[in-house]
């Protein structure tokens, strides 16, 4: 699961356990859920959390997604939430009561590690081998709170962070 800023993603998958990649897709899809515009629009109003509707509206969301995912087979969850939830003071609370009731196992993430992630994410759409430093690929991460800019350079992975996203501007 990604839980960013305007989009809910899932990715049902098949994963092989001892070295942590994907075997085979098994569905995917995502929803907007408009959470970063919901915490501009609230911090406009000297309040810097999410409304109870957006988080009624994130939970529907994540409740069926689970849903599809037990239907599928999937026997473990685990996901990442993104720049909204870094920002937003009830952002850590909502999580922890959703991993709870839902057993998701959702974490906040850096950003950072958003950009590691969305690289690798990147590079696990592409034909084996995985790209080198001879054949350069950059991945461009543009969510709802925040965009990364990531790439290997000079064997290591580099991540570019910015602050602006679609509901920042």
């Amino acid at each position: 699961l990604d839980i960013g800023s305007g989009q809910h993603k899932l990715l049902i998958a098949v994963v092989d356990a001892a070295s942590g990649t994907i075997v085979r897709k098994v569905h995917g899809e995502q929803r907007q859920v408009l959470l970063n515009h919901d915490l501009v629009q609230n911090a406009a109003a000297g309040r810097s959390e999410l409304s109870e509707a957006a988080l009624a509206a994130s939970r529907a969301v994540l409740e069926a997604f689970r849903a599809l995912a037990v239907e599928a087979g999937a026997t473990q969850f685990a996901g990442v939430a993104t720049a909204v939830f870094r920002r937003a003071q009830n952002g850590e609370a909502y999580l922890d009561r959703i991993n709870g009731e839902l057993g998701l196992g959702l974490r906040i993430v850096s950003q950072a590690s958003e950009g590691e992630l969305g690289y690798l994410s990147a590079c696990s759409g592409l034909p084996p081998p995985p790209p080198s430093d001879v054949e350069p690929l950059v991945a461009w991460d543009s969510g709802g709170g925040s965009f990364q800019i990531s790439a290997r350079v000079g064997g290591a992975l580099c991540v570019w962070e910015g602050p602006v996203g679609d509901s920042n501007v």
